[in-house]
């Protein structure tokens, strides 16, 4: 240390050099300390200046007389995580800014403990820590999830650089992209029909409607909102068969008087042109055009009956029904609905069934004795009688009150009219032979019944020969 004394002596030195000279006082002395330490008083005041082992704060100093219990007592009562700064004017406790107080990499040893660490969160630049939950939507720009597992519902793609490897999706998963080139390995099978547009180009799927279309060597065309029922004026907005047109409708003009105007027409408040699509070489014979609107034309389908090579606007354009469903009309006992016609039963008579027809069920079945119908010759109503059999001889089958049968021995006056065919009026009738019945014929009037003997027929004789006695002879 040195001292410069501010006393200057204006006396020069004397001849005696072991004696303290004037130049002495005006030069600058060192003084050596017997240890590291400071020089100075620790109260105000004139006195001697004394080796002090440490400053007081009251003074500017720390009062500690080693550097870390300096550090501790600068850092005495301040918050944890914060650091000496100089500011360029003084020297401030502020914490660490890591996006400008650090360059390069931040060399993080240990993460691993402290309120909120888990398995599930990470270290964020603000010194705390987070979950996956709590990312902002700036937070992550790029980079990599190693086996994360992120709530579908809490996923939104932004960016087309997505790339899911096949070995990431399971059996089972569904997967659809809207747009861009995708290849398909694999056997696919679908559990619904799928749904797609007509194929215009060769690499396309053909649909159903359309293999059927070509089946029946007919080729669909876009469809048209109307069609007209006769020779119109192609301009401006009108109403055909019903339907008010607006521009841009789709019209089939198939009734010119001049029929190479007929075509497929786009409806305009002035002119009509035809349909770019339907104005050239794409005309051909078996063209089929769906009318979807109208009075007379809803629901049908025309097909262009004119023969192929076709030049449009010179040649006639003749178009045919194809089909139309209003051409089914439900007829008597029948009902339609839609496309589909149903056999309308009648109670208690007709029973539908679902491929069948039956008449319906009217009291119960089995046998009757006696059976009542109705108008239409059903049985309504039926009646049984019972018929109690009896072995004993010479009985007689007798009905009661109730209708019932039962064998008895019937008493009474009983008649008895006989009537047997081949004879006429007065004939009678007689035995002829063992099981042999015959009529003789009717007798004269006053004649009388008279008896030949055995074997042989009655006859009829008058009164006076059936009175004479029998003649005998003598012996």
């Amino acid at each position: 240390m040195q001292v410069k004394h501010n006393f200057v002596s204006a006396k020069s030195d004397g001849a005696d050099t072991a004696q303290v000279q004037p130049s002495h006082w005006n030069a600058e002395h060192i003084i050596t300390l017997d240890a590291p330490g400071v020089l100075g008083r620790t109260a105000a005041g004139l006195g001697p200046a004394t080796e002090l082992a440490s400053v007081p704060i009251s003074l500017g100093g720390t009062g500690q007389t080693t550097q870390q219990a300096a550090l501790n007592a600068l850092a005495g009562g301040v918050t944890n995580n914060r650091v000496l700064r100089a500011n360029g004017t003084n020297v401030i406790l502020d914490f660490v800014n890591l996006s400008t107080d650090v360059t390069g990499n931040l060399a993080v040893t240990s993460l691993g403990s402290g309120t909120g660490a888990s398995s599930s969160t990470f270290w964020r630049g603000d010194g705390s820590w987070a979950s996956i939950s709590n990312l902002s939507t700036s937070a992550i720009t790029s980079g990599t999830f190693a086996d994360a597992r992120i709530a579908q519902s809490s996923v939104t793609q932004h960016q087309a650089a997505l790339t899911i490897s096949e070995s990431q999706i399971t059996d089972g998963s569904v997967l659809a992209r809207i747009g861009g080139t995708e290849v398909i390995t694999g056997n696919w099978s679908y559990n619904n029909p799928i749904v797609g547009a007509e194929p215009t180009l060769s690499t396309h799927l053909a649909t159903k409607a359309y293999v059927d279309a070509i089946a029946s060597n007919v080729s669909p065309q876009l469809h048209v909102r109307a069609a007209t029922t006769a020779d119109i004026f192609l301009n401006g907005l009108q109403t055909i068969d019903t339907v008010v047109l607006i521009a841009g409708d789709r019209v089939l003009v198939k009734d010119q008087l001049l029929a190479s105007e007929n075509g497929i027409y786009v409806v305009a408040a002035g002119a009509w042109s035809r349909a770019t699509n339907y104005d050239g070489s794409e005309v051909s014979a078996g063209d089929l055009i769906f009318v979807a609107e109208g009075s007379a034309n809803i629901n049908t389908s025309f097909v262009l009956l004119t023969p192929d090579p076709i030049t449009v606007g010179l040649d006639d354009l003749t178009f045919g029904i194809f089909t139309r469903t209003g051409d089914l009309i439900a007829g008597n006992g029948l009902t339609k609905t839609g496309q589909t016609f149903n056999v309308v039963g009648t109670s208690g008579r007709i029973v539908a069934n679902a491929n069948s027809l039956d008449l319906d069920t009217a009291g119960s079945p089995g046998t009757y004795v006696s059976v009542t119908t109705d108008a239409y010759g059903r049985v309504t109503s039926g009646i049984n009688y019972t018929i109690t059999p009896n072995n004993t001889n010479n009985a007689i089958v007798q009905r009661d009150a109730s209708g019932n049968f039962t064998a008895n021995t019937m008493t009474g006056t009983a008649s008895l009219a006989l009537s047997i065919s081949g004879g006429v009026t007065g004939s009678v009738v007689y035995q002829s032979g063992v099981s042999t019945t015959s009529l003789l014929a009717p007798g004269t009037s006053g004649q009388v019944l008279t008896s030949q003997g055995a074997d042989l027929p009655p006859q009829w004789a008058s009164a006076s020969q059936a009175s004479q006695p029998a003649a005998f002879s003598a012996f």
